[in-house]
C-alpha cells in the first residue's frame, strides 16, 4: 500500500493544479449549447427551449383555437401542436434552457483565475484593463464575424461553393486567435495576425457583394455579444474591488437588477415603471453609436455607407441582466483560485472513501436531473394535477432540493484532505443554496396578469423576458455540476476518461464556430460527391436517409453523432496547440 505523502515533502506547484472541473463544464457547456442547435423538430418538449413546447395539453389547444373558450379544470391529455412557435408565458425549465447559464457560470469563475494568471506574469492594473477591453473587442469582432460567414446565412441551401467558402471561413480567425508560441519572432506574429484580419475583413465583404445584401451591424451572433457585455463588465468590477468580492456584488447587482427589471414586461416589473427616465440615460449610448449621419461627411468626399457607421444593434442595457450569473460565478471562482493556491498534502496518497464519492456525485446529479423533472412544463400540470404532479414546482423542490440538502451532508464527510473536503463542500454547499432560492422563487406567488399561471415574474421562464428563478435555478445546476466534475477530476485526478471534455472547454470559440464551419462543411462536401439525386443533396437529408433512417429520435442520433465527432476534432486540434484565445 501506498503511503500518504507528509507535510514535508515537496507539494506540486500551484500552476499544476488546473481546475480540471471547470474546463469540463465549460465543455459540456458548448457542446451542449451546439447539440441543442442541430437538434431536428418532433421530439418531446423537454429537448427544446420551453418556451417552445411542441405538445400541449388539448384543452389549452382547442382554447387558442377558438379565442372566445377558456380552459377548465380538466386539460385532458397532450397532444401535439399544430404548429410550433414561441409563447412568453410558458413556463418551463428544460436542459436546453440552462445551457447558457452554464456557459455564463464558467465564464464567470474562470475571471478570477485569468487576472491571477495575469497579476503572475506582473501586468499592471493599467494593463489588465485595457486586455479586458481588448477581449471584448475581439469577442464582438467574433460575433459579427460568425453570422456573417454561417453556411446557412451565406446561401440557403448551401451548395457545395458555400460549404468550401465556409471551411474556409476558419482559416482568418484562427490566425487571429490562436496561441502562437512565445518563441516565435514578433514580426512573424505581427504578419500572420495581420493576414488574419485582412482576410477575416475580404470574406465578410465578399459573402455581402456575393449575396447582395448590404452590410448591416445587425447581423451578429448574439449569444457572443451577450458573453462580451457580461464579461467585461464583470471583469472591470473584478478588477477594482479586489479579492474583497461582496465590493464586487455591489458593483455588478444593482447594474444587472436594474436591467433585469426593464427587461421584464410592463405589466410584470416591480416598480412599475418609474425607472423609465433612467432607463432613457442609460439607453443613451445606442444614440452615441449611432453615426450614420456621419455617412458622406468624411474628409476627402470619401462616402460611407450609413448602415457601417449605426454601431446601436451591438448595444443595449437590458443585456447586463446575465451580468447577474456571471458575478455570482467569480464567487466560485475564488473557490478555485484559493483551492489552486493553498498548500495541501494530496496527489498519490491512499485513496479513501469512492463509495461515500459515488453517493455524492450520485446526489449531485440526482439534484439536477429532479430540477428538470420538476420544471419541465411544471405550470399547466401543476394547474391540473396540482402539487402531487412529478412536473410541478413542489415536485422540483422536492426532486432537487433534498438530493441537493443531503449532497451537502455528504459532501462535509468527504474527501481524502481537509482542503478537498472544504472545496467539495464549498461549491456543494454554493449550489444547493442558490438552486434552493430559484426553485423557492419558482413557486412565489405572483399576479396572473394576461396568463393563466400565477407565479412570481410568471414562473422559470428563459424568456425573453428571462426570469429571477431562471437565473438562479439555471445557476444552481451549474454549480452542483461543477462539484460533480470536481468530485472527479480535481480531487481524485481522474482526467483521463474526460480529456475530450476537458479539450473543448480550454477551446470553447473553436468549437462554437466548429459545428457550423469546420465538421459540418467536412460531412456535407463528400455528400455532394456521393449524392446523385439532387434532391437528396442535404447534409441531414442523406445521412438521416441512409445510415440512420428518417424518425425524429433517428435524427436526433444524427445531430448526437456530429456532436461527438466535433468533440473529438477540437479535443485532437488541442492537443497539437490549435487554441483560440480572445
Amino acid at each position: 500500500m501506498t503511503e500518504q505523502p507528509t507535510s514535508d515533502e515537496k507539494q506540486p506547484a500551484p500552476a499544476d493544479r488546473r481546475a480540471h472541473g471547470l474546463d469540463a463544464l465549460r465543455g459540456l457547456a458548448i457542446l451542449l449549447m451546439c447539440l441543442s442547435g442541430i437538434l431536428p423538430g418532433e421530439l418531446p418538449n423537454w429537448m427544446y427551449h420551453g418556451y417552445y413546447p411542441t405538445s400541449l395539453p388539448a384543452a389549452l389547444i382547442e382554447a387558442e383555437a377558438t379565442p372566445s373558450a377558456t380552459p377548465g379544470g380538466d386539460l385532458g391529455p397532450w397532444e401535439a401542436v399544430p404548429q410550433k412557435r414561441f409563447r412568453a408565458d410558458w413556463p418551463s425549465l428544460t436542459w436546453v434552457d440552462a445551457v447558457f447559464p452554464m456557459f455564463l457560470f464558467a465564464m464567470g469563475a474562470a475571471i478570477p483565475l485569468a487576472i491571477d494568471a495575469r497579476r503572475a506574469r506582473n501586468e499592471s492594473w493599467r494593463q489588465q484593463v485595457r486586455g479586458a477591453f481588448t477581449r471584448f473587442g475581439l469577442l464582438v469582432g467574433f460575433a459579427v464575424y460568425v453570422k456573417h460567414v454561417t453556411p446557412y446565412f451565406m446561401a440557403n441551401p448551401p451548395g457545395v461553393a458555400t460549404w468550401a467558402i465556409a471551411l474556409l471561413a476558419m482559416v482568418p480567425v484562427g490566425l487571429v486567435l490562436t496561441r502562437l508560441p512565445r518563441r516565435w519572432p514578433r514580426g512573424l506574429v505581427w504578419a500572420l495576425r495581420s493576414a488574419g484580419w485582412a482576410g477575416a475583413n475580404a470574406l465578410v465583404a465578399w459573402t455581402h457583394a456575393r449575396s447582395g445584401k448590404p452590410f448591416t451591424w445587425d447581423d451578429k451572433d448574439i449569444i457572443i455579444l451577450l458573453l462580451a457585455w457580461s464579461s467585461l463588465l464583470v471583469t472591470l468590477a473584478v478588477l477594482v474591488a479586489g479579492r474583497w468580492r461582496w465590493l464586487r456584488l455591489a458593483l455588478v447587482l444593482p447594474v444587472a437588477l436594474l436591467a433585469h427589471h426593464q427587461a421584464m414586461r410592463p405589466g410584470w416589473r416591480v416598480l412599475g415603471d418609474r425607472l423609465d427616465p433612467w432607463m432613457d440615460r442609460l439607453q443613451r449610448p445606442k444614440q452615441w453609436l449611432d453615426r450614420s449621419d456621419w455617412a458622406g461627411q468624411l474628409p476627402g468626399g470619401f462616402e460611407v455607407p450609413g448602415a457601417w457607421l449605426d454601431f446601436s444593434s451591438l448595444y443595449d442595457f437590458t443585456w447586463f441582466k446575465f451580468a447577474v450569473i456571471v458575478v455570482l460565478g467569480t464567487f466560485v471562482g475564488d473557490v478555485l483560485w484559493k483551492r489552486r493556491s493553498a498548500e495541501f498534502t494530496s496527489g498519490g496518497g491512499v485513496r479513501r472513501g469512492v463509495g461515500r464519492d459515488l453517493a455524492l456525485t450520485a446526489l449531485l446529479l440526482g439534484a439536477v436531473v429532479g430540477t428538470f423533472i420538476g420544471l419541465k412544463d411544471y405550470a399547466t400540470t401543476f394547474l391540473a394535477l396540482g402539487p402531487v404532479s412529478l412536473t410541478s414546482p413542489y415536485a422540483a423542490l422536492m426532486f432537487g432540493g433534498a438530493p441537493a440538502g443531503l449532497a451537502v451532508w455528504v459532501a462535509g464527510r468527504s474527501g481524502e484532505t481537509t482542503e478537498d473536503r472544504r472545496y467539495l463542500a464549498t461549491l456543494t454547499r454554493w449550489g444547493a443554496a442558490v438552486l434552493g432560492v430559484g426553485l423557492v422563487l419558482a413557486v412565489l406567488p405572483g399576479p396572473a396578469l394576461d396568463t393563466a399561471f400565477g407565479f412570481f415574474e410568471g414562473g422559470v421562464k428563459k424568456g425573453p423576458p428571462a426570469t429571477l428563478s431562471w437565473y438562479l435555478a439555471s445557476l444552481g445546476a451549474s454549480v452542483l455540476l461543477l462539484a460533480a466534475f470536481a468530485v472527479w477530476l480535481d480531487v481524485r485526478r481522474l482526467t483521463w476518461p474526460w480529456n475530450w471534455l476537458i479539450a473543448n472547454g480550454q477551446n470553447p470559440m473553436l468549437a462554437y464556430l466548429g459545428i457550423r464551419n469546420l465538421l459540418a462543411p467536412l460531412v456535407a462536401l463528400p455528400v455532394f460527391w456521393w449524392s446523385a439525386d439532387p434532391g437528396m443533396r442535404s447534409l441531414n437529408g442523406v445521412m438521416l436517409e441512409r445510415v440512420f433512417g428518417g424518425g425524429p429520435w433517428e435524427a436526433a442520433a444524427w445531430a448526437g453523432v456530429q456532436t461527438l465527432g466535433l468533440a473529438l476534432v477540437v479535443w485532437g486540434l488541442t492537443r497539437r496547440g490549435v487554441v483560440w484565445r480572445s
